[in-house]
């Protein structure tokens, strides 16, 4: 009996990518359906195979044998018949036998072409590579029934699709086949039918937007718990520059910031603005 393991690694599957399946290939539902269905590919590929062999034994034996014997009755009547023509030619020069009026006429004996080899396909039958076809197809059916279910496991946060029931014709169908047999009817491949059906895009997107609302908060604490740790208490952090200030900047010639103004820098401009007054009320 084949083995979903021994078919995965036919596609390419290593032994970790098998051992990630772990869940879906334990489930005895899943396992004994596909197992089954590969089961009866290849029992039909060996009885093909043994009828193809006995057609060929077949041919050794008797098609072969007969069509010798056919050629050689025929070398044999050529033989023969050319023969009589040259003894009937001597009787008549000898005067043993009339001469003929007209030359007799012995019909030409077609040489048979060698049989045509036979072609299954002329008698609708199933061929080694067309298996070969359906069991690759049954492979590449099984990983991608794998790989949705994981990608529902993940993105809904460890549900399985064997979990999604429908009620058709008085039956209960469950999981993949329940969603082929939607797909079937929607038309549609049945990885895209199940896509659109439970919103993986926009289950990814909020999955990444959570991710980065977790990695900016991840951030913003990691710079707390640095100032927590060198401060104790976030108000007792020392004045620094604003970096983006509010105000506009000073002319050119007034460059610097109100913060960035000395005590001696006020003490002179309040003795200059004294000075210019009493200049002017002078």
């Amino acid at each position: 009996m084949a083995k979903l393991e021994d078919v995965l690694k036919a596609q390419g599957f290593t032994d970790e990518d098998i051992a990630a399946q772990a869940t879906l290939l334990n489930d005895p539902k899943f396992r004994g359906a596909l197992e089954k269905s590969y089961d009866v590919l290849e029992s039909t590929l060996n009885n093909y195979k043994t009828e193809n062999e006995g057609w060929a034994k077949w041919h050794e034996d008797h098609g072969k044998p007969t069509l010798a014997l056919y050629e050689k009755d025929m070398t044999d009547a050529k033989a023969e018949a050319a023969s009589l023509r040259e003894r009937l030619r001597l009787a008549e020069q000898n005067g043993f036998a009339p001469r003929r009026e007209e030359e007799i006429k012995v019909p030409s004996v077609e040489t048979k072409s060698a049989p045509e080899a036979f072609d299954p396909k002329k008698h609708n039958l199933v061929t080694q590579d067309d298996v070969a076809k359906f069991a690759d197809m049954e492979g590449r059916a099984i990983a991608m029934a794998a790989d949705l279910n994981e990608e529902y496991r993940h993105l809904t946060g460890g549900k399985s699709l064997f979990d999604y029931t429908v009620e058709r014709d008085g039956r209960t169908l469950r999981g993949m086949v329940a969603l082929r047999e939607e797909a079937i009817q929607a038309r549609k491949p049945l990885d895209q039918y199940v896509g659109e059906k439970f919103d993986f895009q926009g289950k990814r997107q909020a999955i990444a937007e959570a991710q980065r609302k977790a990695a900016e908060d991840a951030i913003r604490a990691d710079e707390r718990s640095k100032v927590m740790g060198q401060y104790g208490d976030p108000n007792q952090r020392p004045m620094m520059p604003s970096r983006d200030p509010f105000i506009p900047r000073p002319p050119a010639e007034k460059a610097k910031m109100p913060w960035e103004i000395t005590s001696t820098d006020r003490r002179n401009a309040r003795v200059q603005r004294a000075m210019e007054s009493q200049y002017k009320t002078a």
